[in-house]
């Protein structure tokens, strides 16, 4: 029992300290995240104290790897390379916390900048900027539009940089931010100076320096009075350059000031050589050269080229000169050193590289081999079976073609018969009618002599029109019904003469019919054609195409399964004329008459 109970209790033991290690750690997470802009000392050392953050998920992982990114950004500590924020941005670019990956963006552009890549900190900074335009959190605006507006603040011309600059200037005084209204004048100020645009850059300055007057910010006066004295030395105003130069100086010595006064006394005795005071410039120049760096000895040595010539002592001018060349050989000379060595790295490492590359792949030519051959037997393989595939698909091809050969052999075979017994049926109709037709079709009998002389006799009365019209009507399934029907302005003798036409009776003969001439007979059919029927087809052809659609429409309709003969053999020729009905009715069979229509 005891062990039954112990089995139980485990597996939930191992579950609750597994969630009591996930919540710390989210608890610590979060705690980091609010301490990031009050603390951020606390917020890293919060972050310091996680250990074994792989053994949590995706989440946790890319939440850490943010939030200790920007963390060492705000404690100021140089990354050594972009491992740590890769695995936010891999994270959070395919996830829906848009707000997470704006921030992700925004330390991720910082990163790349002190790292000196520059053009992904400006496609990050762009995408952070892109971001934060559809969320609601001041601070997320400021860092994006100032980070953008800072990273493009060496890039001519700065119209775009200044855009942005002025957008994070709104967010911080939104904010309330000083710091950060005076971090955006001061690059402002900078990029109006890169455009030589000094009375724009004073403005910015001096507009950044009402708001360093405060106890908080008087750390920098200095730098913003240095700032305005450069830009008064580029417009050539020594005197205010000078002014501004020493209250730099001043407020050095009496605030926490991050700036070097060796510089400092350096550009004051460069500004003195502009004024010509040339007694002063030794001891402000040697002032400056308490830091040994190429810059301030090269600095001293160009203020003391124009102090020499000022006093017209040109043996130390040139000797300054000299020193001041070799010192930029040197420079020259190191920077050439540092890219040789660059380079020779990049060489025994290309080197290297190509050596292991070459023992991998003798290492691995019998396998390469092995598997080339596994490659070729599994594409014949493969190759083998989608030919019998394609044999059985071809197979099966013929056979549906060969069915729907049949199939359509057969619908024509029925089709033939249908016709036929329809044909046959109409022919026995027509039979019953036939005094009329005999009469009609007599009139090709006769020579063109005894014709002339009995065209009175031959010419047909109006209740033989009548009937004559009742036949074809009869034989063609109602046609002229329709016809009239649809074309009401169709008188009788429209219609007889429809009839002739359908029964194929030649022009002479409808002449004698109706007793006609041909031109009056050309008249009638130009008139039917055009004005009762509208048509533009010739009327022949136009009649024998409409009144075939309407019988096959009839017949398809009233056709039926025992109208289709199983075992008889079905005639060549699917068409009864009208001779045929004539032959019956005691006509002779060596008429030249024309066939009628079917």
């Amino acid at each position: 029992m005891t062990r039954t109970i112990f089995i139980l209790i485990f597996p939930l033991l191992i579950i609750s300290i597994l969630s009591c290690n996930r919540q710390s750690c989210d608890s610590k997470l979060a705690a980091a995240d609010s301490l990031m802009f009050i603390s951020p000392e606390k917020s890293l050392s919060i972050l310091e104290s996680i250990s074994e953050i792989e053994k949590y998920g995706k989440k946790e992982r890319a939440y850490y790897a943010l939030l200790l990114s920007q963390a060492k950004s705000r404690n100021h500590i140089t990354p050594e390379n972009d491992s740590l924020i890769r695995i936010a941005i891999n994270y959070y670019s395919k996830n829906d916390d848009s707000y997470k990956r704006a921030w992700c963006y925004v330390v991720a552009s910082d990163i790349y900048d002190v790292l000196g890549n520059d053009s992904l900190a400006i496609m990050y900074a762009r995408e952070a900027e892109r971001e934060s335009k559809s969320i609601d959190d001041l601070r997320l605006k400021y860092y994006s539009n100032y980070f953008l507006g800072y990273m493009l603040h060496h890039k001519k011309p700065y119209n775009e940089s200044n855009l942005y600059l002025n957008e994070a200037i709104k967010y911080a005084n939104e904010l309330g931010d000083t710091l950060h209204i005076i971090s955006s004048l001061d690059n402002l100020g900078t990029n109006a100076l890169y455009e030589s645009r000094y009375e724009v850059a004073l403005a910015y300055y001096q507009q950044a320096l009402s708001y360093c007057i405060s106890k908080k910010w008087n750390k920098y006066l200095a730098h913003f009075y240095s700032c305005i004295a450069i830009a008064a030395q580029q417009k050539n105003d020594y005197g205010y350059a000078l002014n501004n130069i020493n209250k730099s100086i001043d407020a050095c010595h009496l605030f926490d000031s991050h700036i070097d006064s060796c510089s400092l006394y350096q550009f004051k005795s460069n500004i003195l050589a502009g004024l010509g005071m040339w007694d002063s410039i030794p001891y402000y120049a040697k002032k400056g050269l308490s830091d040994s760096s190429f810059v301030t000895r090269g600095m001293y040595d160009a203020t003391m080229i124009k102090w020499a010539e000022g006093k017209k002592d040109y043996k130390r001018a040139i000797d300054y000169y000299r020193h001041y060349a070799a010192m930029l050989d040197s420079i020259h000379k190191e920077e050439m050193e540092d890219n040789v060595m660059k380079m020779q790295k990049k060489y025994d490492l290309t080197q290297a590289i190509i050596e292991r590359d070459r023992l991998y792949m003798k290492n691995q030519r019998l396998v390469l081999i092995v598997l080339g051959l596994f490659v070729i037997c599994f594409g014949a393989l493969i190759v083998v079976l989608l030919y019998r595939r394609r044999i059985k698909e071809l197979q099966r091809q013929r056979e549906e073609a060969k069915a729907e050969l049949t199939h359509n052999t057969l619908k024509m075979m029925n089709e033939r018969n249908r016709r036929l017994i329809a044909d046959e049926r109409r022919r026995h109709r027509l039979l019953a009618l036939t005094d009329v037709i005999a009469k009609v079709m007599s009139t090709g009998r006769h020579d063109d002599a005894e014709q002339l002389k009995r065209h009175k006799d031959m010419a047909l009365t109006n209740d033989e029109t009548a009937r004559l019209i009742e036949a074809v009507d009869v034989c063609y399934e109602g046609y002229l019904t329709r016809l009239q029907d649809e074309h009401p302005a169709l008188g009788q003798n429209d219609l007889a003469l429809c009839c002739m036409i359908l029964l194929k009776v030649t022009n002479r003969d409808i002449a004698i019919l109706f007793g006609l001439s041909s031109d009056t007979l050309k008249k009638r059919k130009l008139r039917l054609r055009t004005e009762k029927l509208c048509i533009t087809d010739v009327l022949e052809e136009w009649l024998e195409r409409d009144s075939r659609t309407y019988v096959d429409e009839i017949d398809a309709e009233y056709a039926t399964p025992e109208d289709t003969p199983d075992d008889k053999e079905t005639p060549d020729i699917a068409t009864v004329t009208v001779s045929d009905a004539a032959a019956d009715a005691g006509a002779s069979p060596d008429s030249d008459t024309p066939p009628s229509a079917q």
